[in-house]
């Protein structure tokens, strides 16, 4: 994306403010936040322990509450490393108990500055960033993320001493304020650009997506502040539908200039709703063919190879071995009836879904 995105929306970055979230929510927080934690691979022993954090998910939502505190959370993973049935998880029993600890020892109000560095902290006890090497993507972000935690230490004079989570919504905030565009060393081959944005150098080839009546040109938008009819005689922005098309066609004639090649393209339907192309685009000759569909890396592969490729039909699953026994009764028959493939995950693979975490008895428990 030619513009970047919110630093907030990175999977790194996203981690570490949902660690600092879990860490000093003293209110009970939902399974699938903490189940977001649990299949993060930025922190801890993620490689490792993925299997066994995949069993305590499972294990959570049989038995956990639909939310649960922390502090819960913490006992139920110590109970979960112990007896006969223990998962092995010692590196994210440890790391989490060392971040509680550190929310546990800075509870109460503190500057800015103190926060920053007491987050700091909390998110190297926990070995934020995960096992694996980081891209270079990563680190820039993960260097943009410092210079946020600067930046929180630049409202001291204005807000003084708060708590640590009047810190972290602070922190969360300018994560999302914070535009993030990692550097490239060489232009990138396709940009996923916006409407109003331009490109610094010639373009070999446009094409521009969502071409219909309904999008474009843009519907008519009032300040609810002002007027309307004020608005549409000094013809401020968005304030009627000549406005809307008058800045349409300024844009709809750059975008023809803008390549030697240009190509819009508009949806056929939304569902079943059939949709119109956008006035605009009547003009325009449309493509003696459709553009030809690029291949996947499979097929690129078998083109580029000297060798003759051997395709393998794997529709069918393996036959019973003699004397394997495949339960089911007529369950069996109705779920191969309903659904093969699911049949054979449920029955041969004894595959079950994820309970659905619930307060209370859920639907089996309370019976009919």
């Amino acid at each position: 994306f030619s513009l970047g995105v919110p630093l907030s929306s990175l999977p790194i970055i996203s981690a570490a403010l949902g660690l600092l979230r879990f860490a000093w929510q003293r209110q009970a927080i939902l399974q699938a936040e903490i189940a977001q934690l649990l299949h993060n691979v930025y922190w801890s022993s993620s490689l490792r322990e993925n299997d066994a954090r995949a069993k305590l998910d499972a294990r959570m939502r049989q038995d956990c509450p639909l939310s649960l505190t922390s502090h819960r959370f913490i006992s139920f993973l110590h109970h979960a490393c112990e007896g006969e049935y223990a998962l092995g998880l010692p590196d994210l029993l440890a790391d989490t108990k060392a971040l509680m600890d550190v929310a546990q020892d800075n509870g109460r109000f503190a500057s800015p500055a103190q926060w920053a560095e007491t987050f700091t902290t909390a998110l190297e006890v926990t070995r934020w960033q995960g096992e694996r090497s980081i891209s270079s993507h990563e680190y820039q972000a993960i260097e943009s993320f410092k210079n946020v935690l600067q930046q929180l230490l630049s409202l001291a004079p204005l807000i003084g001493k708060i708590s640590a989570n009047e810190a972290i919504k602070r922190l969360t905030q300018l994560c999302k304020n914070k535009i993030f565009q990692p550097e490239r060393k060489s232009q990138p081959a396709i940009q996923v650009m916006g409407m109003l944005e331009t490109s610094a150098e010639p373009l070999d080839a446009i094409w521009v997506m969502g071409m219909n009546d309904h999008v474009w040109p843009p519907i008519t938008r009032h300040n609810s502040l002002l007027p309307a009819h004020i608005q549409r005689n000094t013809k401020t922005p968005n304030a009627s539908s000549e406005v809307q098309m008058a800045f349409a066609l300024a844009i709809h004639e750059r975008l023809i200039k803008s390549a030697a090649q240009v190509t819009f393209s508009s949806a056929e339907k939304d569902g079943e709703r059939k949709l119109r192309t956008s006035p605009l685009m009547h003009g325009i000759p449309e493509l003696a063919s459709k553009p030809e569909i690029s291949l996947t890396l499979a097929e690129s592969l078998a083109q580029a190879s000297t060798r003759d490729w051997q395709w393998l039909d794997d529709n069918q699953a393996p036959p019973v071995k003699p004397g394997e026994h495949v339960g089911g009764g007529t369950g069996l028959l109705k779920a191969q009836a309903i659904c093969p493939a699911w049949a054979f995950y449920q029955y041969r693979l004894n595959a079950k879904r994820l309970g659905e975490p619930v307060n209370g008895l859920d639907v089996m428990e309370r019976g009919s």
